[in-house]
């Protein structure tokens, strides 16, 4: 099964709402995983491709014909400490661009002033939801193992901060993650939760596949929990084409269309492939979709879930 090789008009939605894409500035911006020793540009498994500032005038530019109407926002590893710094700029941003539209802010909802926090990002910017990146490796043996946050009852309480204040929490975890996420969903059903890049964003192995095929069931039984498509690229670089429509299938037969959104990654997933080129592969994989269900694939499940005004029909 091959898709096109070039990006054909006809493969292009009427419009799309970019449900998780990235901003920065290294110039006046504090993002410690970008501002280290400059790296290799031309190495892609490396952030040297990334040490540069990638700003809407450049989303635009990576957009090319794709017909964007709309974005959201989320944290880029802005320096922890000072998030908030990150939502006044972006507030900044999309008053002088127009982009983005929503804003999904970076916080620790483990710290003691995590409700504080909320209301000073809540007061700067239109912010929907949060992140705070989950993601490692519980089997024995890797290399990183952070704070189990999701066991941790201060880290659990800030989550409950969110609904009241009609704020999602975008969750970023790995496959051998999504069972316990799928509990932490499951205990707070009154939050919606946004699982990040598929629930896949790892090498693809017999293990892993098995772990993520069994955890998207899981999560998708729950009603408050919705998924971006996006990320890709950390599974398999190359994109091969009946890999990757097998991998966005899963998600909407799982999930059903009005739960699953496309969202680029951009410009982290530029390393391997250009914009139009992500646009015209997905709708090629879900060719067998109506049209009011691409439509909200691409567009109107990010406006609901994000509440952005006058494209939720």
């Amino acid at each position: 099964m091959r898709r096109p090789a070039q990006v054909s008009p006809d493969l292009l939605p009427r419009r799309v709402v970019d449900a998780h894409h990235h901003l920065w500035n290294l110039e006046t911006g504090r993002y410690p995983w970008l501002q280290g020793p400059r790296q290799d540009k031309e190495d892609t498994t490396g952030i040297g491709p990334f040490q540069h500032n990638y700003l809407p005038a450049d989303l635009l530019a990576d957009v090319g014909p794709v017909p964007l109407v709309s974005s959201v926002h989320v944290e880029a590893a802005w320096d922890a400490d000072s998030a908030t710094e990150e939502t006044r700029w972006l507030a900044a941003v999309a008053h002088q661009h127009g982009f983005p539209q929503a804003i999904v802010a970076g916080i620790q909802l483990e710290r003691p002033d995590a409700a504080d926090l909320l209301e000073q990002h809540l007061a700067a910017a239109p912010v929907r939801g949060v992140r705070q990146m989950l993601d490692w490796d519980p089997r024995p043996g890797a290399t990183v193992q952070p704070p189990r946050l999701m066991e941790d009852p201060a880290w659990l309480h800030g989550l409950s901060l969110l609904a009241p204040r009609g704020l999602s929490f975008d969750l970023q975890v790995l496959p051998q993650q999504l069972a316990q996420a799928a509990d932490v969903a499951a205990r707070f059903p009154e939050t919606a939760f946004v699982l990040n890049h598929g629930g896949y964003h790892a090498q693809r192995d017999d293990e892993t596949e098995r772990a993520w095929r069994a955890g998207i069931a899981r999560l998708a039984l729950l009603p408050n929990v919705t998924v971006k498509s996006s990320g890709y690229d950390a599974v398999d670089p190359t994109w091969e084409p009946a890999a990757f429509r097998d991998y966005l299938r899963a998600l909407v037969e799982e999930f059903g269309p009005s739960r699953v959104m496309f969202a680029s990654n951009f410009p982290i997933d530029r390393r391997t492939i250009g914009y139009a080129d992500l646009v015209a592969m997905c709708a090629w994989a879900l060719d067998d979709l109506s049209e009011d269900e691409l439509d909200a694939y691409f567009a109107r499940n990010a406006a609901r879930t994000y509440r952005i005004r006058g494209l939720q029909q």
